[in-house]
This record gives structure tokens, sequence and C-alpha cells, in this order.
């Protein structure tokens, strides 16, 4: 699966602001997605590490801001997985912590209205 990594793509302030739209910014508590249950997630082999796979099915209609959480159930969240959040339209706003090393091919493809900062 191709991969990109993502502290080569944020050492590119370019690359960083197109992909991640926005660096930490606070936000509004409707439409935000910063739960383990806003989420659909895979583990990794050994079960150690939580990836993101999208939104889930119940909050993805409703959620325009996302911010990746750092754990979920203890286990640190350490990829995107590709095409994760494709064609999503909503998502204006995004937030990745430092705890993911890697981001999946067209894990943000089409979302148009997502903002660079």
């Amino acid at each position: 699966m191709a991969t990109y990594n993502r502290r080569k793509v944020l050492e590119n302030k370019k690359a960083r602001s197109i992909l991640l739209g926005c660096d930490n910014q606070a936000f509004a508590a409707d439409g935000v997605a910063d739960k383990a249950a806003d989420y659909t997630t895979q583990s990794s082999e050994d079960s150690k590490e939580v990836y993101i796979a999208g939104l889930a099915n119940d909050v993805a209609d409703s959620i325009t801001s996302v911010k990746i959480p750092s754990e979920i159930d203890g286990k640190p969240v350490t990829k995107i997985v590709a095409s994760a959040f494709n064609n999503n339209k909503k998502i204006t706003e995004l937030v990745v912590p430092d705890s993911v090393t890697e981001i999946g091919i067209n894990a943000f493809n089409n979302c148009s209205n997502l903002k660079t900062s």
C-alpha cells in the first residue's frame, strides 16, 4: 500500500497546509469529530496501534471539523488509512496529532471544502 510519511510531508509548509488544513485550532461543539466513537478504526497486526479508517456512519453527515484523537482505548493512533476521508465534501477543518506518522494515499482526496491555513 502506498502511504505518505507524515514527518516528511509536514516539513513542507505548503503540503502541510493543503493536507492538514489547519493546525490545532479550537472547534465548536457541533459538527466536531473528536471522540473515538466518531470514527471507524482498524488495529495494527499486533493490536498495539489504532488506525483511523473514516467517520462513523451515524456522524458522517454532520461532521465539518475532524480532530483525530492521539489515543483510542489507551492505544496510540498512528495512521490514517488510504481513502479514509475520500470525497468527503463536508470537512472544512482538520487536526492531526503528532502520534500519526503515516497517512495513506488519497486519505483526503476530493475533500474540496478542506481549507488551507
